[in-house]
C-alpha cells in the first residue's frame, strides 16, 4: 500500500547553516540528486550536536523515513546519527523518540528507515555527543499508509501568504503562458463544457470544467514547449459544490502520458470556498504540461478558471521553499525511486523471498496460446505480449488469474506488472486476493489491495500486511464483460533475513560437527573471553560487576538482564582483532527460557551501538533451562562480540558466555556449520559465492547446491560450426566468448535446441544460463528451460523451468525449478526459425547443508586418454620433479610431503593425512604453467575406497592449499595400486591441489605427476573430457 511523503515543501531548520547553498529547505525540495555544488544539499558548521529538522505541520503517524546522502563525501559524519520523531522542536528535537540510528551509506543511494507509527509533528536528523558537521541531500517522511489514493488523509498546501494578491494577476509579473493553448481532459460531464472553458476567467458553472465521476479525474494544458513555471493560479465553481476541489493536485511536467499524472507535483490544492481563488507556487519548476487531478475512485473533477505564468523576471527561488521541485533531469532520477507523488516503501519488501516463481498457474480462460497463466509466474519482466511474456483471458464477467503457491504462505506483498502495449485499463479496480480457498478463482479470499491506475510496463507494488493464504488471485469483479491481460504477478513471502525472534533455528544436522557443548576443552582454540571488559545497553539491577556471565555460573544472580528496550545489546572487548572459533552461550536456569529465542550473536570492529552494525555470527534458537549451546563462527575476524535482542521492547537475558579463538589444526571447511550465518570475509570467499568451485552458492535457496551438469554428455539440434559444439556449455567455465571456443552455436532452424543428459533421474533445483558477451541475447528471448525424462526432439515434452527473459551479455542469470525431477534438462527456442549461442549451463540439484563428495557425480576412467601405466606417452614436459610439495596434516611424521614424487606406490612411500575436515595436498610448480594431463596413482597396500571422490584443483591460489582453485577432475574408484591420467585441458595454474572435500576425511594416495601442455597437442581434443574441463585461471577471475 502507499505511503505519502508528508515533508516535501514543509518548513524546514537547522543548528546552523555553511553557506547559502546548504540551507535547510534544500532537504525537503523533492530532489533526490545528491549534488552539493548544484544546490542540491544542506550542510551545517562544525558543532556540537548538528541537527536538522522538518516541522511536518501538525502531529502525523511516521512510517518510514528515507534519507539521500550526498554523492561526493560526508556519509561518514551521517554514522551513528540519530533520526528522531515527536512533539518538541527545541534544540532540533533532540528530547524525542528515536526512530532509527543512521548505518553505513553509500554515496548518493537513498537508504530507508523504519519508525513502525511513531506520532510527531518534528522529524530530526541529529548527530549527539561529539563535534562534528551535517551534510546530506534529501529527507523523505512517508506516513500512514492507504489501500488507496485517497486525497483524504494527504496534506493540504496553506494559502501561502507571501504570493502575490489572488484577485490582481497584474503583479503575477513573469509570462502568462496559459493563453489559448490546447487542453484536453479524462472526460466532460455534458458535451458544453468543452476543455477550454477554464481560460477565460469566467467562474460561472456553465463555463467550468466538470468530469464525470472517474477514477483519477483529470485536465491538462499543453504549453507548446517545456517552460519554467512560477505560479499557477486556479478558481472554485461559485454555484455549488466548493468541497470537490479539496485535494486536487497541480503536476507539471514533459510527459502527456496518461493526462500527465506521472509528472512531478506542484501543489494540493486546500478547501477552497465558493467562487475563491488560490494561486500557488511552482518553484521554477519545468515542464510542457500542467495537469489538475482529484486521484482517488470514483472522484469529480470541477473547478473554474486555471492561468500559468511563467518565471517573474524578479522571482527568488530561495525564498520559494515550500514550493521547490525537480528539474527535469532530476524527474528522472525520482521517478526510478517514486514513480509519482505516492511512494511504495521498499523498507517493507526488503530481503522478502519470491514464493510465486514457477508455481501451478490457473486464469478463467486462455485467449490464446501465448497468453497461457504460466506465463505470469516465469520470473520475466519483459512486458511485450507478442513475445510470450504476458496472460491474457478471453472477455468474460469476473475474469481472473490465480497462483497457487503450494501451501499456505504469509504474504507480505504483490507486485504486478502490466503490459508495455495496452491493458492497463481493464486493469483499474481490479482485485488482489489471498487466501486457501481456490473457488471461482479465489474470489471469496480476503482482499489485499485494489488495483488503481498503472502505467504500461512499469512494475507497481500492492503491500498485503502479513496475510496469509495459499491462493493469489487477480480478478476483476462485478463489471461488464471484460479481459485480463498483464505479464507478470510476483508475491513476496515474509522476510527470510529480517530480524525477528521468529526465525527458523538451525536443524539437528547442523550440529553434527559441533564439539560437545557441555566441554568447553573439546574446544581446542584458545579462550578470548576471560577477563575481558564487557558492557551493556541497560541494567536490570544495578551492579558493578558487568563481568558476570564470565565465569561459568548459570545461577540467576550471576546472569545478564536487560530492561525492557529496543534493542537490548551486551558486549564484550577482546582488545585487538581475533579469529574467532566459537562461541558457547547458556541460558538462564531459574526461570524465562524463552527470552533467549531470536537472540543474534555479531562480530566485528565497531563497538557503536554496541557492536549492533556487526555481521551476524549466529541466531540463537530455543534453549531449555540452563542449556549451553555452541555456534560456530567460521573463522570471523573481529574484536567485539555482541549478543543483541532485535526488536521494539526486548528484554536480554543470559547467562555465562565464551569466546574461542580458531584452533590450531582447525581448517576453514570445518564451518559448513548451517546454524551460523557466515558473512564471507575475503575475496576468496566472494569468488565462490559469484562462481563456485565444485559447489555453486544458489541465491535462490540459501543452500549449497552440487552442479549436476557438468561434463555430463550433450546434444543440440544442429552444430554451426566446430566452434559451437554442445559440450562447450558445460565444460565449467564461464568465459562468454565464442572465438575462444567456450560457447555453443546451433544453426538457423525452426525449434533450436541443446540438451544435457545428467544420466539419471535427479532433482533440478535451478539452472543458470551464461550469454555470451558479444550478441545473441535476443535469440535466447523466450527459450523454454525443460525438465523431464523424455529426450525425443531435443525434449520438447518436457516440463517447462521457467522461460528465459531478458539477458545482459555475458551474465549469468540464474532460474528457479522449485523441485522438479528429470534427467534432461533442454534450451529449446519453440515456434520460430532462430539458432541458439550461449557459453554455459549450470543445473543445479537437491541442495545440501554440507559440503558432500558422496552426492557427487564420479568420472569413469577416459578411454581415449594416454595408457595410465606409460608415462612416455604425454609428451608434454614433467612440471612435478624437485618441486616444493606441502600438506595439511601427516598421520605419521615420516610422511613427507615430498613422497608422492619418486614413483613408488608402496605404502611408505605414500600421503595419507590426519582425519580431518577437506585434507589436502599440495604441490608449487614455480610459477604459471599451461598444463596437460594429472596422473596419480592409488594405494596398494589398502584402502583403495578412500580416493574416492578426491579432487584435483588448478590454480594461482596458494591459500587454504589451494581449496579455492578451479577444478580439473574429481577422481572415481580406483583399484590398489592403479594409476589414473586426468586431462586438466590446458589450464592455467602454478598450484596443483590433491583434496578430499568434506567432515572428518582421510587424504592419501601415492605417486602423483604433473604434465605440461604437449607440443602436438589440439585444445579441441579437451573438449571432449567432460570430466575434466575446467575454467582456465582468466576464466576463474570472472
Amino acid at each position: 500500500m502507499p505511503a505519502p511523503v508528508l515533508s516535501k515543501g514543509k518548513p524546514a531548520f537547522q543548528s546552523s547553516i555553511s553557506n547559502p547553498f546548504g540551507s535547510p529547505e534544500r532537504a525537503v525540495d523533492g530532489s533526490l540528486l545528491s549534488d552539493f555544488d548544484e544546490g542540491n544539499c544542506i550542510q551545517t558548521n562544525k558543532e556540537i550536536n548538528p541537527w536538522w529538522m522538518v516541522d511536518l505541520g501538525s502531529t502525523e503517524t511516521v512510517k518510514s523515513v528515507a534519507i539521500t546522502p550526498r554523492k561526493d563525501c560526508c556519509t561518514e559524519e551521517l554514522y551513528g546519527a540519530f533520526i528522531l520523531v515527536g512533539e518538541l522542536p527545541e534544540n532540533g528535537g533532540i528530547f524525542n523518540s528515536k526512530c532509527a540510528v543512521i548505518g553505513s551509506l553509500s554515496r548518493g543511494k537513498t537508504e530507508f528507515f523504519r519508525c513502525g507509527t511513531m506520532r510527531g509533528r518534528y522529524v530530526s536528523v541529529i548527530s549527539p555527543k561529539r563535534e562534528i558537521f551535517l551534510s546530506f541531500c534529501e529527507v523523505r517522511v512517508f506516513g500512514k499508509t492507504s489501500d488507496f489514493i485517497s486525497h483524504d488523509d494527504l496534506p493540504i498546501t496553506p494559502p501561502v501568504t507571501s504570493l502575490p494578491k489572488a484577485n490582481d494577476d497584474t503583479v503575477l509579473t513573469g509570462p502568462l503562458l496559459s493563453e489559448q493553448r490546447p487542453t484536453s481532459q479524462s472526460s466532460a460531464s455534458l458535451p458544453s463544457q468543452s476543455p477550454q472553458k477554464p481560460m477565460d476567467g469566467s467562474i460561472q458553472s456553465g463555463y467550468c470544467v466538470q468530469t464525470l465521476q472517474e477514477n483519477d479525474p483529470w485536465w491538462m494544458i499543453d504549453l507548446g514547449s517545456t517552460q519554467t513555471l512560477g505560479f499557477v493560479s486556479i478558481t472554485n465553481r461559485k454555484d455549488c459544490c466548493p468541497e470537490q476541489i479539496k485535494g486536487t493536485l497541480i503536476l507539471v511536467g514533459d510527459t502527456p502520458h496518461h493526462g500527465g499524472k506521472w509528472n512531478a507535483r506542484c501543489a494540493i490544492i486546500p478547501s477552497l470556498g465558493l467562487g475563491i481563488k488560490q494561486i500557488f507556487s511552482c518553484g521554477e519548476m519545468n515542464g510542457r504540461y500542467v495537469t489538475i487531478t482529484k486521484p482517488g475512485r470514483e472522484k469529480v473533477l470541477s473547478f473554474c478558471d486555471v492561468k500559468v505564468f511563467g518565471k517573474a523576471q524578479n522571482s527568488d527561488k530561495n525564498g520559494l521553499s515550500s514550493t521547490l521541485s525537480s528539474t527535469s533531469a532530476d524527474n528522472q532520477q525520482i521517478n526510478n525511486h517514486f514513480n509519482s507523488y505516492y511512494n511504495f516503501d521498499l523498507t517493507q519488501n526488503n530481503f522478502a523471498p519470491v514464493l510465486s516463481e514457477g508455481k501451478p498457474a490457473f486464469q478463467s480462460s486462455i485467449f490464446s496460446f501465448s497468453g497461457s497463466p504460466e506465463r505470469a509466474v516465469d520470473g520475466s519482466l519483459f512486458s511485450d505480449f507478442e513475445k510470450g511474456t504476458c496472460i491474457q483471458t478471453d472477455r468474460k464477467i469476473n475474469p481472473w488469474w490465480m497462483v497457487d503457491l503450494g501451501s499456505t504462505e504469509i504474504v507480505q506483498s504483490v507486485a504486478l506488472t502490466p503490459r508495455n502495449d495496452c491493458c492497463t485499463e481493464e486493469l483499474r479496480g481490479a482485485l488482489i486476493l489471498v487466501g486457501d480457498s481456490h473457488d471461482e478463482g479465489g474470489m471469496p479470499n480476503n482482499r489485499c489491495a485494489i488495483i488503481g491506475s498503472l502505467a504500461h510496463g512499469k512494475t507497481e507494488f500492492f503491500r498485503c500486511g502479513m496475510m496469509r493464504g495459499r491462493y493469489v488471485s487477480v480478478v476483476n469483479p462485478k463489471r461488464e464483460e471484460t479481459f485480463l491481460s498483464f505479464c507478470e504477478v510476483r508475491v513476496f513471502g515474509k522476510a527470510s533475513e529480517s530480524i525477528s525472534p521468529s526465525l527458523p533455528t538451525p536443524s539437528p544436522e547442523s550440529q553434527l560437527s559441533t564439539p560437545n557443548a557441555s566441554n568447553a576443552s573439546d574446544l581446542i582454540g584458545p579462550l578470548l573471553s576471560k577477563q575481558r571488559p564487557t558492557s551493556q545497553s541497560s541494567v536490570f539491577i544495578p551492579s558493578p560487576f558487568l563481568q558476570k556471565p564470565m565465569d561459568g555460573s548459570i545461577q540467576s544472580n550471576y546472569c545478564v538482564q536487560t530492561l525492557q528496550e529496543n534493542d537490548p545489546w551486551w558486549m564484550i572487548d577482546l582488545g585487538s582483532t581475533q579469529t574467532l572459533g566459537f562461541v558457547s552461550i547458556t541460558n538462564r536456569k531459574d526461570c524465562c527460557p524463552e527470552l533467549i529465542k531470536g537472540t543474534l550473536i555479531l562480530v566485528g570492529d565497531s563497538p557503536d551501538q554496541g557492536g549492533k552494525w556487526n555481521d551476524r555470527c549466529a541466531i540463537i534458537p530455543s534453549l531449555g533451562l540452563g542449556i549451553k549451546e555452541l555456534f560456530n563462527c567460521g573463522e570471523m575476524n573481529g574484536r567485539y562480540v555482541t549478543i543483541t535482542k532485535p526488536g521494539r521492547e526486548k528484554v536480554l537475558s543470559f547467562c555465562d558466555l565464551k569466546v574461542f579463538g580458531k584452533s590450531s589444526n582447525s581448517k576453514n571447511n570445518v564451518f559448513h556449520d548451517s546454524s551460523s550465518t557466515l558473512s564471507p570475509t575475503s575475496g576468496d570467499d566472494q569468488h565462490i559465492t559469484d562462481h563456485g568451485s565444485y559447489y555453486n552458492f544458489d541465491l535462490t535457496e540459501n543452500n549449497f547446491a552440487p552442479v549436476l551438469s557438468k561434463g555430463k554428455p550433450t546434444f543440440q539440434s544442429s552444430i554451426s560450426n566446430p566452434f559451437g559444439s554442445p559440450e562447450r556449455a558445460v565444460d565449467g567455465s564461464l568465459l562468454s566468448d565464442f572465438d575462444e571456443g567456450n560457447c555453443i552455436q546451433t544453426n538457423k532452424d525452426i525449434n533450436p535446441w541443446w540438451m544435457v543428459d545428467l544420466g539419471s533421474t535427479e532433482t533440478v533445483k535451478s539452472v543458470a544460463i551464461t550469454p555470451r558477451k558479444d550478441c545473441c541475447t535476443e535469440e535466447l528471448y523466450g527459450a523454454f528451460i525443460l525438465v523431464g525424462e523424455l529426450p525425443e526432439n531435443g525434449g520438447i515434452f518436457n516440463s517447462k523451468c521457467a522461460v528465459i527473459g531478458s539477458l545482459s551479455r555475458g551474465k549469468t542469470e540464474f532460474f528457479r525449478c522449485g523441485t522438479m525431477r528429470g534427467r534432461y534438462v533442454s534450451v529449446i527456442s519453440p515456434k520460430r526459425e532462430i539458432f541458439l549461442s550461449f557459453c554455459e549451463v549450470r543445473v543445479f540439484g537437491k541442495t545440501s547443508d554440507f559440503i558432500s563428495h558422496d552426492d557427487l557425480p564420479v568420472i569413469p576412467p577416459v578411454t581415449s586418454l594416454p595408457k595410465a601405466n606409460d608415462d612416455t606417452v604425454l609428451t608434454g614436459p614433467l612440471l612435478s620433479e624437485q618441486r616444493p610439495t606441502s600438506q595439511s596434516s601427516a598421520s605419521l611424521p615420516s610422511q613427507s610431503p615430498q613422497k608422492p614424487m619418486d614413483g613408488s606406490i608402496q605404502s611408505g612411500y605414500c600421503v595419507q593425512t590426519l582425519q580431518e575436515n577437506d585434507p589436502w595436498w599440495m604441490i608449487d610448480l614455480g610459477s604459471t604453467q599451461t598444463l596437460g594431463f594429472v596422473s596419480i596413482t592409488n594405494r596398494k597396500d589398502c584402502c583403495p575406497e578412500q580416493i574416492k571422490g578426491t579432487l584435483i584443483l588448478v590454480g594461482d591460489s596458494s591459500h587454504h592449499g589451494g581449496k579455492w582453485n578451479a577444478r580439473c577432475a574429481v577422481i572415481p574408484s580406483l583399484g590398489a595400486g592403479t594409476k589414473q591420467v586426468f586431462s586438466c585441458g590446458e589450464m592455467n595454474g602454478r598450484y596443483v591441489t590433491i583434496i578430499k572435500p568434506g567432515r572428518e576425511k582421510i587424504l592419501s594416495f601415492c605417486d602423483l605427476k604433473v604434465f605440461g601442455k604437449a607440443w602436438n597437442s589440439n585444445t579441441n581434443v579437451f573438449h571432449y573430457f567432460p570430466s575434466t574441463l575446467s575454467p582456465t585461471s582468466g576464466d576463474d577471475q570472472q
